[in-house]
């Protein structure tokens, strides 16, 4: 048999231009397939909402590999990047330079009796790191197997999470700007090393809960409770209760399956400074945004509510003498009317905006577009 170069070639030539061809239709398929035929590679933090399951979180069809299941915490004390796994067992990051990608974290077969992550990164080692050297998790699932009102998504800082999807627990995010379990009041503060982008919380584990003042699980997106220059960007945050699980009152604020709030920022370990909430779509809740402390240099920018909050879209709790440098802009319902900054029991949040007050009269007020 002679063996033809050109004919050979050619037939090769004609082979790839269909697979090529295949592989084009497929991935046109896949993005038609994602709002605004928006993929996980194009999609734009803060312009295109994040959709839990198709934007965020463990790709459909990934498939993982399972770690020990186990009570005990999984220690990793050494640069590397862990991709596809199933953590079965909570996770506690003591190095540098730790990348997870498209993984899932369960926690163990047993709920925590303490306040933990199913990730946490609380190591001294991350005093003056860099954003090189946080840990990265991108494309991540967070969902416990096993529930309790001591069930955290993540604990700590620097961390930086990207398109990541958590349910079932009480707080997806605690970010405390320093070691946690040391240093608790700790008057010196430090850089968070802290950003979540297109990343989506829903469907909360709420609970009776002794340790708080009305009997309940306080759940809250993002807890800030210390550190400086945080970021959430482009998340779609769903204040709201699983209705399977946990306890379901449904009286007061907590009506309606709402949990507390969206975002929390509060000044247990140092007063955070320069953080930015930007562009996100925040849902249900109590206080969708509540500044329970003093801050400086916050910037509440472009979010948008759906305005089914029981109490207010954006909630201060700060002094006219504690709010040097707030700005709060371009925040909107769904609805088209803007959400203004209320502070005072009494004040009503869609009061026409008015200038800062220059005493304790502010309490009342209502502000937006303000520097205060």
């Amino acid at each position: 048999m002679v063996l033809d170069l050109a004919t050979a070639a050619r037939e090769r030539d004609i082979v790839t231009a269909s697979i090529n061809d295949s592989i084009a239709r497929f991935v046109a398929w896949h993005a038609s397939k994602q709002p605004g035929g928006v993929t996980r590679t194009t999609m734009v933090y803060g312009v295109d909402k994040p959709i839990p399951g198709v934007l965020t979180g463990v790709p459909t069809g990934a498939t993982l590999t399972d770690s020990t299941d186990t009570t005990t915490a999984l220690v990793i004390s050494s640069p590397g990047t862990y991709r596809r796994q199933r953590f079965l067992r909570r996770v506690d990051v003591r190095s540098r330079g730790v990348r997870f990608e498209e993984c899932e974290f369960t926690g163990g077969p047993t709920a925590h009796t303490s306040d933990h992550g199913l990730l946490q990164v609380t190591s001294d080692l991350f005093v003056g790191a860099g954003e090189a050297d946080d840990v990265q998790v991108i494309d991540c699932t967070f969902r416990p197997r096993a529930l309790g009102n001591r069930v955290n998504g993540f604990l700590g800082w620097h961390t930086r999470f990207e398109r990541c999807d958590f349910t079932r627990v009480v707080d997806p995010f605690g970010v405390h700007g320093f070691n946690w379990w040391t240093a608790n009041g700790q008057p010196t503060n430090y850089p968070a090393g802290f950003s979540a982008k297109g990343c989506t919380w829903h469907d909360l584990y709420f609970d009776a809960a002794d340790y708080q003042s009305d009997g309940y699980t306080h759940n809250d997106g993002v807890q800030i409770q210390g550190g400086d220059n945080g970021v959430v960007l482009g998340c779609w945050g769903v204040s709201r209760r699983d209705p399977a699980i946990g306890y379901q009152p449904d009286v007061g604020q907590y009506t309606g399956g709402r949990t507390l709030s969206n975002i929390l920022i509060q000044a247990n370990v140092g007063t955070p400074t320069g953080w930015v909430i930007d562009r996100n779509w925040f849902d249900a809740a109590h206080l969708s945004i509540n500044i329970s402390t003093a801050i400086t240099a916050l910037q509440i920018s472009g979010n948008r509510f759906d305005g089914t909050a029981s109490g207010r879209d954006i909630n201060s709790d700060m002094s006219p003498t504690d709010r040097p440098s707030v700005l709060v802009y371009d925040n909107t319902r769904a609805n088209g009317t803007t959400v203004n900054v209320r502070r005072g029991s009494t004040s009503s949040q869609d009061t026409a905006p008015t200038a800062p007050a220059a005493s304790s009269t502010y309490d009342d007020a209502t502000y937006d577009n303000a520097t205060y």
